[in-house]
Formats: structure tokens, C-alpha cells, sequence
């Protein structure tokens, strides 16, 4: 192999490059991870440097795409060992965007729920039962795939529901993790993936009872 030349890869192996690159100049390891890191060097008599040289200098080994490989399981890790697929991360994340469109409106043949739907999936109308009514709404594309998201409100908070278009993203179990600031909840419905997600001021209780509903 040439000087300079990087070896090629997987696809699932382009895919970790790609998001632990991402993540590079978008997050920070977390607080403990990094802590056992420091404490591994210090024991093991190893001077602080720059992590994974290698990746520094865009040569990746198959040593270091394991590396990677782990490092993204935890980074991506939550509660119960599960974890969260970057489709899934980046599903999340387009809500977070804002509305861009305003509200659907009821369904006059069925007033549960919305007009707007992804696939046979309709979004539903929780103003009468649960208070929270429709007040926005944008669509995306992720991955070849047509994502809608749907925003409500009640007493001055907002949630986002995003449905993703089948085939379904990631774990079929439903999760509940944290993102940005935002508590995400995700499961399938109807081989759809469908999040429900918020700021800091609805708890993540709030976003799993509408998940169920």
C-alpha cells in the first residue's frame, strides 16, 4: 500500500469512521469513560498523549477500527446494554430542527388522530384526550428513507414525534435515552421507527405513557 493510501473498508467499517468522526467535533467522551482512561495510563506508566495516533494521521488499521468499534458501543451505550444505532441517533436528531410547516389537521373520518401519516402510520390527535394539541410539523429525508415530525404542546412545553419510514431503524425493543439536552423515547410500530422526544422540562415518564397511547 502506497504512503498516505488508506486502506479500504467495510461498509460497516466506513460507518464507524464516519460517525466516530462525527463525533469527534460534536461530543465528548463521558465523564467516567475518561476518567477510567486517565487512571488505566497513569497505572499502566503511560504518558497523556493524543488518543489513536493513527486516526490523527487518516490511517486506519484493523486495529484501530475495533478500537473504534468499541469505543462507539459506548458512547452509544444506555441503560439496560442496549444501544442506540447511529440511524436511530440521527433519526432523533432532525427533531430537534424545529417546525418548519404548520399543524396537520384532524382527521374528519377519525378524530383520534391526524392527517398526516408515514405510510399506513397516522399521526395521532391527543389534544382532547391528553391535552397536548398539534402545533407544527417538517419533513426530512434520512438515508433514502421519508421522515415526518409532527410538534405539540400543552402548558408552554413541546414534544416532537418523528415517524421514519419502514424498513424499521436499529433494536425493535423500545428505548429511552438522552441526546443533545433531549430525552428521546424509540420503538417500531408497523415496521415504521417511530421517537418521541423533548427538552429538559418533560420527563422522560411523560414521553413513554404517550408512546404508549
Amino acid at each position: 500500500m502506497a504512503k498516505g493510501q488508506e486502506p479500504s473498508l467495510s461498509e460497516s467499517e466506513q460507518a464507524i469512521v464516519s460517525a466516530l468522526r462525527h463525533a469527534a467535533v460534536t461530543e465528548r467522551a463521558p465523564t467516567g469513560l475518561r476518567e477510567r482512561l486517565e487512571t488505566q495510563r497513569a497505572r499502566d506508566g503511560v504518558r497523556p498523549r493524543s488518543p489513536f495516533p493513527a486516526v490523527r494521521r487518516g490511517v486506519w488499521s484493523g486495529a484501530a477500527v475495533i478500537v473504534a468499534a468499541a469505543i462507539l458501543a459506548t458512547a452509544l451505550l444506555i441503560p439496560g446494554g442496549s444501544t442506540i444505532s447511529p440511524q436511530v441517533s440521527a433519526a432523533a436528531a432532525l427533531a430537534s430542527r424545529g417546525a418548519v410547516s404548520g399543524a396537520p389537521a384532524t382527521d374528519p373520518a377519525a378524530s383520534y388522530r391526524l392527517m398526516a401519516r408515514v405510510g399506513s402510520l397516522h399521526f395521532p390527535n391527543w389534544e382532547e384526550r391528553l391535552g397536548w394539541r398539534a402545533v407544527g410539523s417538517r419533513t426530512d429525508q434520512l438515508g433514502g428513507r421519508y421522515v415526518m415530525t409532527v410538534y405539540y404542546m400543552r402548558d408552554g412545553q413541546t414534544i416532537a414525534y418523528s415517524i421514519v419510514a419502514s424498513p424499521a431503524l436499529g433494536s425493535a425493543g423500545p428505548q429511552t435515552f438522552m441526546q443533545h439536552g433531549r430525552t428521546v423515547v424509540a420503538w417500531h410500530e408497523r415496521d415504521h421507527t417511530c421517537l418521541l422526544s423533548a427538552g429538559s422540562g418533560v420527563e422522560a415518564a411523560t414521553l413513554q405513557h404517550l408512546a404508549g397511547a
